[in-house]
């Protein structure tokens, strides 16, 4: 067998070269660990010094544990702070908001279809033959205040011969053709499955129905308002093609129509349209309708108008990137009043709404939280078969992820026994991630608040459910315990420091980097925390991370912290 070929001196070198830079990251860790202990040693001789001279004093002999205790509250405090920005702010908080709302969202649309054909008298197939309770408008204008917006240009109208329509009738002088051909138009729009939107647009009648938003028959504007909501309900294309033919403003305007039917069908299509992406819900809310739905809700008592400008109005406040806080905190007083409404669905999308508006930072948290009753979200919380029950657990979860007083006004109103209350195995697995996401922001928080989830008695459920439940579920519980690792006294760290947590810490090192690195600092932690604090928790400590093969099951982990946690065996 021919020998291989010598390597190349530029080979030689590079390889030489990796060796050299492994060789100084390893030192680089050492004399990081060297300091740390040099550090530890000049403290312990700093304070015995000063011990010897306060001996020649006439300062009190427990000055210097008072001297002793502030510099330790100083550094907690700017430790506490440090991780506040990371968890609470700026950390996995952002990382999960879009995931958990995606979750608990799923099947909305479809409940909120389901609701508007009940209300507007269709048939279960969805065809869109009208039932007696369809209304029957007057063929007489109403009118309506202030002047009107523009109108899109018309091009060509071609007729549909597969749904009967002919585009001559719709541009008839005659009312009554008019009226057949923009409801034969809405009923095929109306069908719940598969809808001919793409051949009604291409047809080119959506400025023509745009133009009749403005008819001088009630009747027709209804008719072409509910054919506009129906394409406005399609694809993000399709909504365009609407927003594109001046249907925002047109809408717009006739929020003031003082026909309640005309409005309420308005609602309905800025909702779909508000609800399609960020960009078609700050055009909505630029146009100003938010104060206008406002205005109606302050003055309907009609129960499906109330319900729907609620839904319309928490459409204006949901999205990522969220709309401008300025933009719709007028709306905050009015949401909060809807909560307390009668109607249940009224009420889930006011609290919806809410839950839109308190993800974000302090300042955001703020503006909601003043116009809150806390006691009663955590009644409703305790309350069996409410489905206020998730969108008020994320109102408080959002709260909790905020500053100490922010997560102190929620413990106050009894937040923690209504969390352990709806801990039931019945209640699905949504819920369950909600209520551990909370608990890991309260742990991220000051050492009494650790202690009220402590008190509560939550530590034998969040290790129970790290250790059994499915992934997302677990990775909360699993950041709890690291949250608690991280601020909380040594007493509270040694309460975690158990076999059990410890196989929390090894199931979690199969839950990818991230939770990788959050179980090695949690683990680290406790070692240090206990190292200093009991000389015999911590080699109990150390001894159930023997008997548990911790060690060798990071042995394989390139990562700074193994290094440290080895050193202390």
């Amino acid at each position: 067998m021919a020998n291989p070929p010598p390597r190349s001196r530029v080979d030689a070198c590079a390889a030489e070269l990796k060796d050299i830079q492994k060789d100084v990251a390893g030192l680089k860790r050492r004399l990081g660990s060297m300091q740390l202990y040099m550090f530890k040693t000049e403290m312990l001789r700093a304070r015995r010094q000063i011990r010897e001279t306060m001996k020649n004093t006439d300062l009190p002999g427990d000055a210097l544990n008072q001297m002793t205790e502030e510099f330790s509250r100083t550094s907690l405090q700017i430790k506490r702070e440090e991780r506040m920005e990371s968890f609470k702010f700026n950390g996995r908080a952002k990382l999960v908001a879009q995931e958990r709302l995606d979750n608990l969202l799923g099947g909305l649309n479809k409940l909120r279809f389901d609701r508007w054909t009940k209300e507007r008298g269709l048939t279960p197939e969805g065809l869109g033959d009208a039932k007696k309770s369809t209304p029957i408008l007057p063929s007489t204008p109403a009118i309506i205040p202030g002047a009107a917006p523009a109108l899109p240009l018309l091009g060509d109208l071609n007729d549909i011969p597969e749904l009967g329509f002919v585009a001559s009738s719709l541009k008839s002088n005659y009312e009554k053709e008019k009226f057949e051909q923009v409801q034969l138009l809405r009923k095929a729009l109306s069908k719940e499955d598969s809808p001919p939107i793409k051949t009604v647009i291409e047809s080119g009648v959506v400025p023509y129905l745009s133009h009749l938003l403005l008819d001088n028959s009630q009747r027709i504007q209804f008719e072409a308002a509910w054919a506009l909501t129906n394409i406005a309900s399609g694809t993000s294309e399709d909504t365009m093609v609407i927003i594109k033919n001046h249907g925002i403003s047109l809408f717009t305007h006739l929020l003031k129509s003082p026909n309640t039917d005309i409005c309420d069908q308005a609602i309905w299509a800025l909702g779909n349209i508000a609800g399609d992406s960020p960009e078609s819900r700050d055009s909505c809310i630029d146009h100003g309708i938010i104060p206008v739905l406002i205005n109606i809700l302050r003055i309907t008592d009609k129960a499906n108008l109330i319900r729907n400008a609620t839904w319309c109005l928490s459409n204006m406040c949901r999205g990522k990137p969220q709309p401008a806080l300025e933009k719709v905190e007028s709306a905050i007083p009015m949401l909060t009043k809807l909560c307390h409404h009668d109607d249940k669905d009224t009420s889930t999308d006011a609290f919806w709404a809410l839950s839109y508006l308190s993800d974000g930072n302090n300042a955001r948290i703020d503006k909601v939280l003043q116009h809150l009753d806390l006691n009663y979200m955590v009644s409703i919380l305790r309350g069996s078969g409410d489905s206020r029950r998730c969108p008020v657990l994320r109102i408080m979860g959002n709260i909790v992820s905020g500053n100490d007083n922010q997560t102190q006004a929620c413990i106050d109103a009894g937040l923690l026994p209504a969390l352990k209350s709806i801990l039931q195995p019945d209640l699905g697995r949504n819920i369950d991630k909600e209520i551990f996401w909370t608990l890991s922001n309260i742990t991220a928080g000051m050492r009494h608040q650790i202690q009220a989830v402590m008190d509560e008695e939550f530590i034998p459920i969040i290790v129970s459910k790290a250790v059994e439940a499915e992934e997302r579920v677990a990775k909360e519980a699993v950041w709890a315990i690291a949250n608690i690792t991280s601020g909380g006294s040594p007493e509270q760290v040694a309460v975690i420091a158990t076999g059990e947590v410890i196989r929390v810490y090894l199931r979690a090192l199969n839950f990818g980097q991230n939770m990788v690195n959050v179980t090695l600092e949690s683990v680290h932690n406790t070692l240090r925390i206990m190292h200093d604090f009991d000389d015999g928790q911590f080699q109990n400590f150390l001894n159930l991370l023997a008997e548990n093969n911790f060690e060798d099951a990071i042995a394989d982990i390139d990562n700074e912290l193994c290094e440290k946690i080895l050193e202390y065996f």
